[in-house]
């Protein structure tokens, strides 16, 4: 041990023992006769922080009421009778707030002064830090909605992990005509690592995009789901011993609104989901909204498309899938429509600059169900959509294409069976990195495994959709 070490242990004895004497006068003692020095704060070892565990008044730990008299620091809320437990100002951990927090109560408390692990944020508060000499942070509270999560509590000043950042709140949903829903919050920062030794919190997720609108009565457009919040960072590692905390994963994109319903037209195209946010590995993007039905004489409408993954240090995120074909009309005399097209599925995610793995296609969206006939065949079902494309990976290997979408199940019939609908194509392998790409990324056939890529580093196809049902006369 060092001589500084030896003298910043000693300085913190002294300093503990005259916090006791002091804290040990019942409430009421009169006030000494000599003057009283109330804005003394002394640095006991450089953290290159402000002196949390003394000054910042939040619920357990001591608090910026140090050195206040007994009767000052009860009616603050600070028991000089509860040095062990839940908010005990010696060893204990800090206190968590509040589901319902409003402000500065969403932050979570200190821990003690000497061991303890600070308590959980809410609502986009910060955690609590951990005790001084030992102690992990508490986690920052997911965020409101849309909001940046809460940051992580610092580890103990000694020795202690930092708490993980909170994550990013949920986007808003769209609440009006072909409104888009709001981007999710992004992930807060990860708490820093003890001065000695602690490694740094992770980074917080980031929030899922928001929905878009849907018309319940299929009357307005739709909106395009939210896109999805990006990583927190992680928290710095300790000065001597402790690793920096790595970055979260980026949060998933919102889905898109349904289709119009066809009146007198074909159903209407589902909204396009939402991209994925960034991250150690990107969200996934937001499932494109399922196509608008026709009730009568028409085509059901085609799935949105699925939201593109997000980009990753390690892996991209997963593109999203498509959305469902609408089914399509019935014709008393006549041949039942078509129903929908599946949509297609999101592109794969971006691979890191390290050789990070392009992130995988999206699925293509199944399609729609056939309308009634008469006595003729049904319609046939809406072709699956083709899968998104793997991501590109940068030096690394490209994402897998995705599966094609399952053909729609054939309309009822007053007459002979009717026919389902075709597999969707399997998408494209992703590209593999620059100096390694493939040199033709595999692709799926209707109804069979696609091909595998020929390039090294190539994404492998992706395998293309079943065929529909046939349904069965009535």
């Amino acid at each position: 041990m060092s001589v500084h070490q030896f003298l910043t242990a000693g300085v913190g004895g002294a300093a503990l023992v005259g916090v006791g004497a002091l804290l040990a006068s019942p409430p009421g003692t009169p006030a000494p006769t000599k003057p009283r020095v109330d804005n003394i704060e002394i640095q006991l070892a450089n953290s290159e922080s402000e002196l949390w565990w003394l000054g910042d008044g939040a619920e357990g730990g001591i608090g910026a009421s140090l050195f206040e008299t007994p009767n000052a620091l009860t009616a603050g809320g600070f028991d000089p009778f509860r040095p062990f437990g839940t908010g005990g100002w010696l060893v204990g951990n800090g206190v968590d707030a509040a589901a319902d927090c409003e402000g500065n109560a969403c932050n979570g408390g200190h821990a003690g002064i000497l061991f303890g692990t600070g308590g959980a944020g809410a609502n986009g508060g910060r955690g609590g830090n951990g005790g001084l000499f030992f102690g992990v942070g508490g986690a920052g509270g997911q965020g409101l909605p849309g909001q940046t999560g809460g940051r992580g509590g610092d580890g103990g000043l000694f020795f202690g992990t930092g708490g993980a950042g909170g994550q990013g709140g949920t986007g808003v949903a769209g609440d009006a005509e072909g409104e888009t829903g709001g981007k999710g919050g992004n992930g807060g920062e990860g708490g820093s690592g003890g001065l000695f030794f602690g490694a740094g919190g992770v980074g917080g997720q980031g929030g899922t995009g928001g929905a878009g609108y849907t018309d319940p009565l299929g009357e307005n457009p739709p909106g395009n789901g939210g896109d999805g919040g990006d990583a927190g960072v992680g928290g710095k590692g300790g000065l001597f011993l402790g690793s920096d905390g790595s970055t979260g994963n980026g949060g998933d994109g919102g889905v898109g609104g349904t289709g119009v319903t066809g009146d007198g037209a074909a159903g209407g195209t589902g909204a396009t989901g939402g991209n994925g946010g960034n991250g150690v590995v990107g969200g996934t993007g937001g499932a494109g909204g399922k196509g608008g039905e026709s009730p009568t004489g028409f085509e059901g409408g085609q799935g949105g498309t699925g939201g593109n993954g997000g980009t990753g240090t390690t892996t991209g995120g997963a593109g999203g899938a498509g959305g469902e074909g609408g089914t399509g009309g019935g014709d008393p005399e006549g041949d039942g429509d078509t129903g929908g097209k599946g949509g297609t599925g999101g592109k794969g995610g971006t691979g890191g600059v390290d050789g990070g793995v392009g992130g995988a296609g999206g699925a293509g969206g199944d399609g729609g169900e056939g309308g009634e006939g008469a006595e003729s065949s049904g319609g046939t079902g809406g072709a699956g959509g083709t899968g998104g494309q793997g991501g590109e990976g940068e030096n690394g290997k490209g994402g897998n294409g995705g599966s094609g979408g399952i053909g729609g199940e054939g309309g009822d019939t007053l007459g002979g069976g009717s026919v389902g609908g075709d597999g969707g194509k399997g998408g494209t392998g992703g590209l593999g990195g620059p100096g390694s790409s493939g040199d033709d990324p595999g692709e799926g056939n209707p109804g069979s495994n696609g091909g595998d890529n020929d390039g090294a580093n190539g994404g492998t196809g992706g395998a293309g959709g079943a065929g529909g049902t046939g349904a069965p006369s009535a």
